[in-house]
């Protein structure tokens, strides 16, 4: 993948590149250096990143990148209805 391409699955790439991450539901969290910073700029929803001081020491800076955590999707019925997995 180009270096500068949009990305769509944040996940994907996070997983690709071995990136420290948390989540909650369908909320993927990553930390906040150099190399998540160019990830982000390239990520097609970056509009709706967010960020937060995590509350567990050290307290760093993370990433909250709402419904990007892919695993808590699935598909479910035939209309094609997505639900977060419990």
């Amino acid at each position: 993948m180009k270096t500068n391409e949009e990305i769509t699955s944040i996940w994907e790439e996070v997983k690709r590149l071995g990136i420290q991450f948390d989540s909650h539901e369908t909320d993927l969290y990553i930390p906040v250096n150099e190399q998540t910073k160019a990830l982000v700029a390239r990520w097609k929803f970056k509009s709706i990143a967010t960020t937060f001081v995590s509350q567990i020491e050290p307290k760093t800076l993370w990433y909250d990148l709402p419904f990007a955590y892919v695993p808590a999707w699935e598909v479910k019925g035939s209309k094609g209805r997505y639900i977060c997995k419990p």
